[in-house]
């Protein structure tokens, strides 16, 4: 497993100039470029070399095209697909400045042979519904539900204990028939 800094399909297969475009030129069908999971917190344009970019801002595993794992608090998606979870992420936050809850995804990300400046472009593959994610949720359900045996009385202050005790089947022994005075008999 690696760290880095961000996470873009360059950084995850350092792939070198040309290197991607040859094997997409050589296989018959998709080439896997790598599966990308995470859950967004916050999103942002930015500038780039190539315009602007919409840099993603959360917690993401990603894997490359050999399987090495990867993670970073940064994500860099391929077009259109960045465009795409970005106007998601808009549409499930109402409209709001900020989001509130984390949005999670998941997709594998695919190139093909293109007659496009790169020879070739990506498609995405997505492995789950975009989501606004309950972290709560999450982590109850990784959590044993709790089991009681049975409501335990509590005597409220102010009233007679008595009055609150559960009755009970069982009747307690005379006080003559205590254990100190029932060998005295």
């Amino acid at each position: 497993m690696k760290t880095l800094k961000k996470i873009t399909l360059k950084d995850l297969n350092n792939f070198k100039k040309g290197a991607l475009k040859a094997l997409v030129a050589a296989a018959s069908e998709p080439v896997f470029v790598g599966r990308i999971i995470g859950s967004v917190r916050a999103q942002e344009s930015v500038p780039s070399p190539y315009g602007e970019a919409l840099k993603f801002k959360g917690t993401f595993v990603a894997y490359g095209h050999d399987g090495e794992e990867a993670r970073a608090v940064v994500a860099y998606l391929p077009s259109p697909v960045d465009e795409m979870l970005s106007q998601q992420i808009n549409e499930l936050q109402g409209g709001k400045p900020k989001l509130e809850n984390p949005v999670d995804f998941a997709l594998d990300v695919f190139a093909v042979e293109d007659s496009g400046e790169t020879g070739y472009k990506y498609l995405c593959k997505p492995l789950l519904e975009t989501k606004v994610a309950d972290p709560l949720a999450a982590i109850l359900g990784n959590v044993a539900p709790l089991k009681l045996s049975a409501p335990v009385a509590q005597a409220t202050i102010g009233t007679d204990a008595k009055e609150e005790a559960p009755a009970t089947t069982e009747e307690a022994a005379p006080a003559s028939e205590t254990p100190a005075k029932a060998g005295k008999k």
